[in-house]
């Protein structure tokens, strides 16, 4: 999760192993990574618990290839899609078919996104789909103002 030394400042294992969530990652994040990656690149390492495939590790990548219409939504919105792939020397998926609809963390335990979807027939290799959370939960409050989320 720490590849690049300097990236460790600050950072202390969670208390009984479990990640507390500490929030959203605003949408400028998505675009301009602050972490690093084991060659000192910016990056933003995520990692998730899916029922199918538990806990697993991977890089949100800057392709954004997906554009997805909510139209059957309360508020419709269109949503450009994060791309994550799995962790530098990862032999396994970042997700498999019933991991839809977990969130995505940071390694600070901030929320990224929600999975929409991933795995395939080179599971290793393959890409997951996700929308950022910071869109959902914007669009979540105009659908049900006054609604209180992550209290």
């Amino acid at each position: 999760m720490f590849p690049e030394v300097n990236d460790r400042e600050g950072y202390e294992y969670p208390k009984h192993g479990l990640l507390q969530l500490r929030g959203v990652v605003p949408e400028n994040e998505l675009v301009n990574f602050k972490q690093r990656d084991v060659n000192g690149e910016p990056a933003l390492t995520v990692l998730k618990n899916g029922r199918s495939s538990g806990t697993t590790i991977g890089s949100v990548s800057s392709l954004r290839s997906l554009i997805r219409n909510y139209k059957s939504l309360v508020t419709p919105f269109w949503s450009r899609e994060l791309t994550i792939v799995p962790y530098h020397g990862a032999r396994s998926p970042f997700s498999t078919r019933g991991d839809s609809g977990s969130i995505i963390v940071d390694r600070s335990g901030h929320i990224v996104a929600l999975l929409t979807g991933g795995g395939g027939l080179t599971d290793a290799v393959d890409v997951t789909f996700a929308t950022p959370y910071c869109q959902l939960e914007k669009r979540i409050k105009e659908a049900l103002p006054g609604i209180r989320l992550l209290d």
